[in-house]
This record gives C-alpha cells, sequence and structure tokens, in this order.
C-alpha cells in the first residue's frame, strides 16, 4: 500500500511542474489510452523523471466515465486504482506537445488530417510505430500493429490489452522521451544547418555523417522512413576525412554540398593534422 500512494503521489507532482509533453489518445478516452498514460507515468516513476507531463484524451466524442474493467485491469497490475478519478475529455489540438501516440492506424490519419500543417511540428503514431524495426528482436511484424479496442470483450482483453501497451511502451520509453524533449527528431539538426538546398531551394536539410554504423544506427535511420518522415541525418559512407566530402544532404532532391567552412576545416586538418 506504501508503494502504491508513492506512484500516485509521485504522478501528482509531476502533473503540476512539465516542460514537455506526451499525448495519448483512442477514440472515447476510456480505456486504452489511460492505461497507456499509467504506463508511460509508471515508468517515469521508476527513473525519477519529472520534466515530461503525459496526457490521454479522446479523438470522438468522450465517454462518461473510464471503463470499469480498465481500471480493474491497472488495479490489478500496479496495486492501486491509478484511473479512478481520470475524467475522458476531448483532444485539444491547440495544447499538444511534441508526440501524440494513437491506437490504430485509422486513428492516425484521421489526426494528421485535423491537425494540417501543424502535423510537421507534432508527431503522429501509432503506439506500436514508436519501436525500432530491428530483426533480431522480432518486431517487424509488430511494427504497426493496431491495439484494438477490448471494449467489447471480457476483463482478460483489458488484461491483454494492457500487457501489450506495457511491452510496446517499456521498449520504446528512451525514444518516447527524446522525442516529447525535442532531442530525437524536433530540433535535432545543428545551428549551423543551411536554410535551403542551392539546387531545388528545400528546407528539408539534414548533415550528413561518416563511419561506421551501428546495427541500431541503421535500424533508426529507417524507422524515419516507415513513418514517413526525413532522417536527421544521411549515411554518407564509412570513410571518414576525404577531400570534397558533403557535409549536407537535401532530402527533397537528394542532393550533396560541402559548406566552403568544412571545406577549408578538411583543408586545414589534412595539412597540419589539426581541425580549426
Amino acid at each position: 500500500m506504501k508503494t502504491t500512494m508513492h506512484v500516485s503521489e509521485d504522478m501528482e507532482k509531476r502533473r503540476t511542474a512539465k516542460k514537455h509533453k506526451i499525448t495519448f489518445a483512442c477514440d472515447e478516452n476510456t480505456c486504452r489510452s489511460p492505461m497507456a498514460k499509467v504506463v508511460l507515468e509508471n515508468l517515469m516513476m521508476q527513473k525519477g523523471i519529472q520534466d515530461v507531463e503525459v496526457d490521454s484524451v479522446a479523438l470522438e466524442r468522450p465517454g462518461s466515465a473510464t471503463d470499469a474493467r480498465a481500471r480493474e485491469a491497472i488495479k490489478e497490475r500496479y496495486g492501486n486504482d491509478l484511473l479512478k478519478d481520470l475524467v475522458p475529455k476531448l483532444i485539444d489540438v491547440e495544447s499538444l506537445g511534441r508526440l501524440v501516440l494513437v491506437m490504430t492506424k485509422a486513428q492516425k490519419e484521421k489526426l494528421v488530417t485535423k491537425l494540417g500543417k501543424q502535423a510537421d511540428e507534432t508527431l503522429v503514431l501509432t503506439v506500436s510505430q514508436i519501436i525500432l524495426p530491428t530483426m533480431e528482436r522480432g518486431q517487424r511484424d509488430d511494427f504497426g500493429r493496431d491495439i484494438t479496442d477490448p471494449y467489447d470483450g471480457s476483463l482478460d482483453d483489458y488484461r491483454d490489452c494492457l500487457s501489450m501497451l506495457e511491452r510496446y511502451i517499456s521498449e520504446s520509453q528512451g525514444r518516447i522521451l527524446k522525442i516529447a524533449r525535442g532531442g530525437l527528431y524536433a530540433g535535432s539538426s545543428p545551428k549551423e544547418r543551411p536554410k535551403a538546398c542551392p539546387i531545388c531551394r528545400s528546407s528539408r536539410v539534414v548533415p550528413v555523417g561518416y563511419g561506421l554504423p551501428t546495427r541500431v544506427g541503421l535500424a533508426e535511420h529507417e524507422w524515419y522512413s516507415m513513418i514517413g518522415r526525413d532522417p536527421p541525418y544521411e549515411f554518407g559512407g564509412c570513410v571518414v576525412g576525404l577531400p570534397g566530402q558533403p557535409n549536407w544532404h537535401c532530402s527533397n532532391c537528394r542532393h550533396e554540398w560541402a559548406t566552403e567552412h568544412m571545406a577549408n576545416h578538411k583543408h586545414k586538418k589534412k595539412e597540419t593534422g589539426k581541425g580549426v
């Protein structure tokens, strides 16, 4: 009982002082998104994370109350009815942070359409799209998998839904928090990034990285393509320091070029053995 009260108090403390935001969303905000909210908040509590707010909302008409079976599943798993005070509410697009996690691909399509241009700043994914598609973890089939509504099922169906949410969220909690804080996608480009490609004038410019990529690095690079976003960097090859290597890549027209500063830097380094 003491541990459960600590979880509840810690969650309340985080709700009163936060800088970043993650929103879980489902149709009526009565079972899937509230359970997902509890899962992530519990993981954050275990690590002492207090700078990120976790919210849950309805994409359509909010239900009248949190589903009793969802409350029971949460109570069984975490030792307390952590959903008893949650009141279902409708999504407010003006108060969203950098990341919204929905439950199905259909929900994602509807929300992205509703957000319009705001979808460029607010990343919308299904919960299962946040995982890295690494072969060794057997996640290829899991990527993009819908988390269906257990409403017409039994308490066991709610338990299964909660278990699925726990698996996806625990596996991806680091990536979820990075996106919420702006470190994985939003604001990840260097300050010296060119404003536009010199060929097509697109602003979709990312740095080129060199060296031997890790398996996780390759999976992460592929992940951006799978969710329809430009990677924050482009692989330039394994060899580092060759004269004339480009350091910028245009994701629109695929043009690559070296800025004058980088060209001078590499030339100076070759002559003296030191960078400028």
